[in-house]
């Protein structure tokens, strides 16, 4: 282990410039004279990739987010990426959707589950008998949007919590990443990013 990531586990802080550093010394290259941007890339690339790849959710509480949504009754999908999302981050992967007056206890039972389809799912809808149960949602993506089938039966919920994985900010050098990431997070997207750019060099 080096000397940076050494003094980032005693001062149990990690800057986005120190998990940037601890890349480049692992490849040789400890002035990032050549691979500076692509660490930079790579390391936003990690934290999605472990994000979306099963990683536990304590690892990124930053990005690991939930909210609460009004659905309205006029028939408008929800959008969860682009200049005008509805949610306060743009989204890289819907965890789960829930009926929030289930989790309130506001009926004491949840009235709908919602079922993530795809949209390959969504259309074969219409040519096969694969309508949801009278207690279930459909949703599904379609670019910027999240939809719901059958609508009638989605805008009579009222308020619902989206679990999403968010995409990451753009990190200043100074940010302190142990704010909103794990240590051993951190050191596997150090670990990621290290594996890609020795690939490239064409070495293991």
């Amino acid at each position: 282990m080096s000397s940076i990531a050494t003094e980032a586990i005693s001062q149990k802080s990690f800057t986005f410039d120190q998990v940037k550093s601890e890349v480049l010394t692992r490849i040789n290259d400890p002035l990032g004279d050549t691979y500076s941007d692509r660490a930079k890339e790579l390391i936003y690339e990690g934290i999605c990739s472990l994000a979306l790849g099963g990683y536990s959710r304590d690892g990124y509480p930053l990005i690991a987010k939930t909210e609460s949504y009004n659905v309205p009754t006029s028939g408008h999908p929800i959008q969860i990426s682009g200049s005008s999302s509805d949610l306060s981050s743009q989204v890289l992967k819907i965890i789960s959707i829930v009926d929030e007056q289930s989790i309130s206890g506001t009926f004491g039972y949840q009235l709908y589950k919602f079922i993530p389809i795809g949209l390959d799912e969504y259309n074969r809808l219409f040519t096969q008998d694969e309508n949801p149960f009278d207690d279930e949602i459909f949703y599904y993506r379609e670019g910027d949007f999240i939809k719901f089938y059958p609508l009638d039966r989605a805008y009579n919920v009222g308020s619902i919590l989206i679990n999403y994985i968010a995409a990451p900010n753009d990190y200043g050098g100074t940010d302190v990443m142990t704010d909103g990431y794990s240590l051993d997070f951190l050191y596997k997207v150090v670990d990621y990013s290290v594996g890609k750019i020795m690939q490239e060099q064409g070495r293991e």
